[in-house]
């Protein structure tokens, strides 16, 4: 039984995973655009890091294409990523990719400007105090990748200290 049991996690284990490959970058050229509601702070932070990363000038668009980079949260969008749990609250946060178009999804705004910040996180950009001085942002011929990440900061950002 305990065989059993071995194969089989050694097999799920070795499944692929649910989110698709995407390109986003490649040799300085922007590959898709990013689609967010008008005045989106997290789209700009994100539009801004991601040229500085890998050079290319990533298109800012408000209404949504077929493919693209979707920063919002889920009711902003009228297609989009399915299977948000609810229970994340405003803060939560996914970042999905379907194989076309990258999905950095908030359950509220705050949950958006997380979403921004883990995936530039995950690409290697750190912010040790505030300023241009203190962060380090990493240069790369392309980004490319599948993302399937659920996450929800262990504090509230309301807290009071």
């Amino acid at each position: 039984m305990r065989f059993f049991l071995l194969i089989a996690a050694v097999v799920a284990w070795s499944l692929p995973s649910q989110s698709a490959e995407i390109v986003l970058l490649e040799n300085g050229v922007a590959h898709l655009p990013i689609i967010a509601p008008e005045g989106s702070a997290a789209a700009d932070e994100l539009a801004r890091y991601l040229g500085e990363i890998g050079g290319g000038d990533f298109e800012r668009i408000s209404e949504a294409k077929d493919l693209g980079i979707y920063v919002g949260t889920q009711g902003d969008f009228p297609v989009g990523v399915s299977g948000i749990d609810r229970k994340l609250g405003t803060e939560g946060f996914v970042i999905r990719s379907d194989g076309g178009s990258l999905f950095p999804i908030g359950g509220g705004e705050q949950g958006v400007s997380h979403a921004v910040v883990s995936f530039l996180h995950d690409l290697g950009c750190r912010w040790y105090f505030p300023g241009e001085l203190w962060e380090e942002v990493p240069r790369l011929k392309s980004i490319r990748g599948a993302w399937d990440v659920t996450g929800r900061p262990d504090f509230s950002e309301g807290r009071r200290i």
